[in-house]
């Protein structure tokens, strides 16, 4: 039993794995496709490129091309979700079809998207929306009650309750947490452009590169203009 869970297991992986390729494709498929010039590849066919010849009848319907594309990734995306929340229920019951969302939604931006700066932005989002909606939460509970029931004895509508005694002692929080989470974004985004996400790591990246690389030339720069002055002294 324990050898045909395994075999089961590694065979479901596979499956995913093979899946989440094609979704790749497919997506690199509608973007090349959708993007490529007609004109140029009229040029390249009329030299002789087989592969151009078959990108203009293939491009030929875009409503066709675009459907078929759209349906096929679908499909595999579908397929692979339901595969990886069957395998996870079985290994880690209720709990599975949570977690197996999460991996597929990232693996699939991970296939689709690739390893850009587009998926990092999309974790730093998910990531920042839930850690300011739970501080969020926390400020909402934490609200004195007494400026709304106040407002209330003088007839003030909920809107006007919202306005003149919440608003005012949420505010402060709310964007003292804004900019301490803008904050943490940058230096985020700092360190995943470091390790090749794109974005502003990538800019610092090529500015500590530079710096780097013009402090360990100086020397042999200093070399060369004092060696030059010397012979023109001499």
């Amino acid at each position: 039993m324990a050898g045909e869970l395994d075999t089961a297991f590694w065979l479901t992986g596979g499956a995913i794995l093979l899946l989440l390729v094609l979704s790749g494709f497919f997506s690199g498929s509608e973007t090349a496709l959708t993007a490529a010039s007609r004109g140029k590849l009229r040029t390249q066919a009329d030299k002789g490129s087989r592969g151009a010849e078959r990108a203009l009848k293939i491009t030929e319907d875009n409503e066709k091309l675009i459907g078929s594309v759209l349906l096929g990734n679908n499909l595999v995306n579908i397929l692979s979700t339901s595969l990886a929340t069957a395998m996870f229920t079985r290994l880690f019951g209720d709990s599975g079809v949570a977690l197996a969302t999460l991996v597929m939604t990232a693996l699939v931006l991970i296939f689709v998207l690739g390893g850009g700066p587009v998926p990092a932005m999309i974790a730093i989002a998910f990531h920042t929306v839930g850690a300011l909606g739970k501080l969020f939460s926390e400020v909402n509970e934490n609200a004195s009650l007494k400026p709304v029931e106040g407002l209330a004895s003088v007839g003030a509508t909920w809107t006007q309750k919202m306005l003149l005694g919440v608003v005012p002692q949420v505010a402060p929080n709310y964007f003292s947490y804004a900019l301490l989470r803008f904050e943490i974004n940058i230096r985020a985004s700092a360190i995943l452009g470091f390790v090749g996400a794109g974005g502003i790591g990538i800019f610092l990246l090529l500015f500590a590169t530079i710096v780097t690389v013009d402090q360990m030339s100086s020397v042999v720069r200093d070399r060369l203009t004092h060696g030059r002055k010397s012979e023109m002294l001499a």
